[in-house]
């Protein structure tokens, strides 16, 4: 158990750019630890409902899988010279669908928005 909280936190911070610590004041260290631990609450939560679901990957597994459904946001300006951000996403893959089934995620990255 405390290899795998280990190596969470050793995750959760390299991902969240938490490490290295250099806090120097207490409101810092103390919110340092807030994100920390609410991330921990999330990904205990993921593989909770996927463990319901009959599925026992790690943490680590899960996140390389999910990477590589991207986002992307394009710019571009129009003939009336408005900004328009496109954000287009991947079609997912059948092991990233499988993924959001059974933590119940109907779309979680639309195909295509347009935002002004």
């Amino acid at each position: 158990m405390l290899t795998k909280v280990e190596s969470a936190f050793r995750d959760l911070k390299s991902e969240l750019g938490l490490r290295p610590i250099f806090h120097q004041k207490d409101k810092r260290t103390k919110a340092h630890f807030f994100i920390s631990m609410l991330a921990y609450h999330f990904l205990i939560a993921i593989e909770y409902r996927l463990s319901m679901k009959g599925d026992s990957r790690c943490w680590r597994t899960i996140r390389n899988i999910l990477s590589t459904h991207q986002r992307t946001t394009v710019n571009c300006v129009n003939e009336n010279g408005k900004i328009l951000n496109l954000r287009v996403s991947t079609v997912p893959e059948p092991q990233h669908l499988e993924i959001y089934h059974n933590l119940n995620v109907s779309d979680p990255l639309k195909r295509l928005k347009f935002y002004k």
